[in-house]
């Protein structure tokens, strides 16, 4: 569910605290003061007055899965630990300055998972996707990010796995949208909704985002390789579209869906991706990998998820 949060805020009183027990260090040129305190992250900007606290939640709770019946628990323990640190500002205001909401997969096939997202999309919108890692996929905006990437991996590369049991963390794909600083601004002032945890922690919160995100990224359909879809796709269409749709499939195999988009028309490839969807995931499983079929992870839905009564993710 929700698993990190940052606030921030605007100091009135004196900073001694903060001078006598921080360290310092540049970012972009701009002297910041930081520090990590049990589940808390604190940086300060100088130049503007302004602290962030950044919360690991499974931390604070030393808990793997938060659930919106932790609400209380997290303001009470998040506070306890702010004060228990000496901060003690008369009338701060903390305002929210990031969401983190994550669902952890567990399947062998995490890895043919990754390869998969791989292909799709370069950008979507405002997002831009980068994929400097082998065991990760990132998409980076100035209101969101998406991460996804193999948790087991990425404890071992930063050598996290001494502070963990690792077996926990065994075959697990990690799927994170971040809602950032932007774009919770943006809901204050388009939509009333306030930047505050309680409109943000509900488990549908977490649906919806999950939904929002990862649908622009992630195709609808089951995943074949090229002889099991094509079959499918025989019942559904006529020879010659089922040509036309295995020719696309193939084209985005070889380069992406970016690359394969600059081959048709807007229309032309919307129409193929929409026929494809409705029947089979477009992306095509490749030679070699030892499977012909594999479930997409994510029940997506085109309503309005708050309606939803059920609202699941599925593991393969």
């Amino acid at each position: 569910m929700i698993h990190t949060l940052e606030y921030a805020t605007i100091l009135i009183d004196d900073i001694s605290l903060i001078k006598d027990n921080f360290k310092i260090t540049k970012e972009e040129k701009q002297l910041v003061y930081y520090r990590k305190y049990r589940s808390l992250d604190f940086k300060y900007y100088k130049v503007y007055n302004v602290l962030h606290i950044k919360i690991n939640l499974n931390r604070l709770l030393d808990k793997d899965v938060i659930v919106e019946g932790d609400y209380s628990k997290v303001l009470k323990e998040y506070k306890k630990q702010f004060y228990e640190f000496g901060f003690y500002w008369t009338n701060p205001t903390y305002q929210l300055n990031r969401v983190d909401y994550k669902s952890d997969i567990i399947t062998e096939n995490k890895d043919i998972y990754i390869k998969l997202l791989k292909k799709a999309s370069n950008n979507y919108r405002a997002l831009k996707q980068y994929s400097k890692y082998k065991s990760s996929v990132y998409y980076n905006s100035k209101s969101m990010n998406i991460n996804v990437y193999d948790k087991e991996q990425e404890l071992i590369d930063t050598d996290s796995e001494l502070l963990v049991d690792i077996n926990k963390y065994k075959n697990m794909l990690r799927f994170e949208v971040q809602l950032k600083r932007n774009k919770l601004y943006y809901l204050e002032k388009t939509w009333g909704q306030t930047r505050e945890l309680v409109n943000y922690f509900h488990q549908k919160d977490h649906d919806y985002w999950i939904n929002y995100a990862l649908k622009k990224i992630i195709y609808c359909g089951d995943y074949y390789n090229l002889y099991h879809s094509k079959k499918i796709l025989q019942e559904h269409y006529s020879k010659s579209m089922v040509g036309k749709l295995t020719e696309l499939q193939k084209d985005i195999s070889i380069n992406g869906i970016s690359e394969a988009k600059k081959n048709y028309t807007s229309a032309t490839f919307n129409n193929h991706i929409k026929k494809l969807e409705s029947v089979v995931n477009p992306i095509l499983i490749p030679k070699g990998e030892g499977i012909t079929h594999l479930k997409n992870i994510f029940n997506f839905t085109d309503e309005n998820i708050y309606l939803l009564n059920e609202y699941c993710l599925r593991a393969s």
